[in-house]
């Protein structure tokens, strides 16, 4: 095999899932693709060990390799998953008409209060409680993060969708409300480029949990709702891409460390490795992501911090 000699044009935003779900460093679907199409064949096994949101998962299965993909953050692993799993958009489209029924109305109305009287909503089911957030937060709590009708509506639209029968369906409906929490809650800065909904969090853009001057209040389920609709027609490109390949056999996601590598994974099993390690100390992608882990109910201990 050759060397890669020449200069590669990253394509950051053009992937079909490069806005599927937030994550804190992705890395352009297109380099990732010409190194492992490169350096490796048809069937070959593709290891990832820090893997982000599955780019690299994504890249190899495309390309009909087989894919291990590893992180020590759950967060992470659950990403890759869902982003890389094939669904049937059909069935899935019909939960969430189910979905929408449940919950629409009694969302719209808490939005349709004023401020003042807003606040007084409490949240009718389960939330994340007095779980804290880092010690250079604007926060204290990750229940914080949100007003109170926010928060009701998260809790509301998470009690529904665990009430879904299925659990792929059920799963992937927590991947979109994940997907929705990285820009819905109080850590929101506004763009005035972009307009009203087209800003992003601090968490990703100050690298922690920072609390604007200005407060600017989205709706949680015309944001959940607007995510959906990107998630599913990313999900009908990337089965018209895998139609002939069988991606959910050919993919091991792993949430565990590197450093014990071999617990997972017998010696000489692996055909290449392509990674993006993480960026020392720049970067707490497991204390950045505790308002993720805490409603998706991951474990993460302090040990792996």
């Amino acid at each position: 095999m050759d060397i890669i000699n020449h200069p590669i044009t990253p394509e950051k935003g053009k992937a079909w899932h490069f806005k599927s779900h937030q994550y804190f460093t992705k890395q352009a679907h297109n380099v990732v693709n010409e190194y492992i199409r490169n350096f490796s064949n048809e069937g070959d096994v593709i290891l990832d060990p820090f893997c982000g949101t599955g780019v690299t998962a994504i890249e190899a299965l495309s390309l009909k390799r087989k894919a291990i993909m590893m992180d020590i953050n759950p967060l992470a692993t659950f990403i890759t998953y869902w982003t890389c799993r094939k669904i049937n958009t059909d069935k899935i489209q019909n939960v969430f008409g189910f979905l929408k029924f449940k919950v629409e109305k009694i969302i719209k109305e808490y939005y349709e209060l004023d401020f003042n009287e807003a606040q007084k909503i409490k949240p009718s089911y389960w939330y994340p409680s007095k779980i804290k957030l880092p010690q250079n937060s604007d926060f204290k709590y990750v229940e914080d993060l949100y007003t109170s009708r926010q928060l009701a509506s998260y809790s509301l639209l998470f009690h529904e969708i665990n009430n879904i029968e299925e659990e792929e369906e059920r799963e992937f409906m927590k991947y979109v409300f994940s997907a929705t929490m990285f820009k819905v809650n109080l850590t929101y800065w506004t763009n005035a480029n972009r307009g009203e909904e087209g800003g992003g969090s601090s968490i990703f853009g100050a690298y922690r949990y920072h609390k604007p001057i200005k407060i600017n209040e989205l709706d949680v389920w015309k944001n959940f709702y607007n995510r959906f609709k990107y998630v599913i027609r990313g999900k009908k490109i990337w089965n018209d891409l895998t139609h002939d390949i069988d991606v959910n056999n050919n993919l091991t996601v792993i949430t565990g460390s590197v450093l014990d590598l071999e617990k997972y994974i017998p010696q000489n099993s692996i055909d290449y490795i392509y990674t993006d390690p993480p960026y020392g100390g720049n970067i707490a992608y497991l204390d950045l992501s505790i308002m993720w882990n805490a409603w998706l109910g991951f474990d993460v201990s302090q040990e792996s911090r």
